[in-house]
């Protein structure tokens, strides 16, 4: 089917039958009423050129874009199309590629694996409220909020991050064969999933290359960096997994065992430090060493309740209480202020 703007009447929409088996156009067109009844814009391909977008609403009639997604655009646009149908027409959005120009597109969403992109027919290419797509069985323009993250179905090698000054707009994945990206995937947060710690993360994994991220599954107990904010964590409990504010003062670092070690080699990465420096506070990846001691900034969420890290050959783990360890994490000026930790047992 094509689609043409009907000029005579701003309320409708001509359609027309493809070309038949002999190349012919058939001169079947009728004139109906477009999608749109309370003023806002809807969208179909431009007939004429599949490079252009038909934009229509009630008001000013359909009228063509200008050309997308050739070498003066973005390299892709994706808009909501006015002619799904879940019965006759089960394509939801529109997606116009450089060099391919605007095609119908079935995505892979369900009704429990959502999809999502950023909305080229956003009023504002600035708002939360309509700057992101969400597909489950059928798709619509979804309100965001500050800091939310998705996956890009678009390219998967990128994230949605939403934020209160641009809207929500595609980020490239820094990920590197050293070091993954975790995020807290806001997708599951606003699903009706109450299975805990099921889909709770994305994870951006660098392979050789090739960036992947995914929705991943969150265990009890685990400690992540938010590459979303590194001033941040992602803690996760058996009630599931949220972002938590690092507490780190300047002379009291906070340390956490890192979830996500990159590294197979023993006490490589398998630490995280976060440190205050003047007002800010900035959450890394560190390397332990063999016979490092440190508190254990997650002991009160973690469910052993283990106030120590200690750091063996092998690995670094949560112990629980001798008496007095050397203080690996003191960093105040005065080397005997903080110099060792005291355990005692709660009676």
């Amino acid at each position: 089917m094509s689609y043409y703007a009907d000029s005579k009447t701003a309320t409708k929409i001509i359609s027309c039958e493809g070309p038949t088996t002999e190349g012919r156009t058939v001169a079947a067109c009728k004139s109906t009423s477009h999608a749109d009844t309370a003023g806002n814009d809807v969208y179909t391909i431009d007939g004429y050129d599949t490079k252009n977008i038909l934009i229509c609403n009630k008001d000013d009639g359909c009228v063509f874009s200008l050309s997308l997604a050739n070498e003066t655009q973005p390299s892709h646009y994706v808009y909501l199309n006015a002619n799904f149908n879940s019965s006759t027409n089960n394509k939801q959005v529109i997606i116009c590629k450089e060099g391919v120009g605007c095609l119908e597109y079935k995505t892979n969403s369900t009704s429990t694996d959502y999809r999502y992109y950023i909305n080229a027919g956003s009023k504002t290419r600035s708002s939360l409220e309509d700057t992101l797509i969400e597909c489950k069985d059928t798709c619509q323009v979804l309100p965001a909020h500050d800091s939310e993250i998705y996956v890009n179905e678009f390219d998967t090698s990128k994230t949605i991050q939403c934020y209160q000054n641009k809207g929500c707009v595609s980020v490239d994945s820094k990920a590197s064969e050293t070091k993954n990206e975790i995020f807290l995937n806001s997708s599951d947060l606003n699903s009706d999933n109450e299975r805990a710690l099921e889909k709770d993360l994305i994870k951006c994994v660098n392979t050789e290359g090739i960036i992947e991220c995914e929705a991943e599954n969150g265990v009890a107990n685990e400690v992540y960096i938010n590459s979303h904010n590194t001033t941040e964590l992602i803690i996760c409990t058996s009630e599931g997994c949220e972002t938590m504010a690092s507490e780190a003062d300047t002379t009291s670092p906070e340390y956490y065992i890192n979830a996500d070690p990159t590294d197979g080699d023993p006490l490589s990465g398998d630490l995280i430090k976060c440190k205050k420096t003047g007002s800010k506070i900035n959450c890394e990846v560190t390397n332990g060493k063999n016979g490092d001691v440190f508190l254990n900034a997650n002991a009160d969420r973690d469910s052993d309740k283990k106030p120590l890290i200690v750091c063996s050959e092998d690995e670094a783990t949560a112990d629980s209480l001798p008496v007095y360890y050397v203080n690996s994490g003191n960093v105040s000026p005065s080397n005997l202020q903080e110099a060792l930790i005291k355990c005692t047992y709660e009676k």
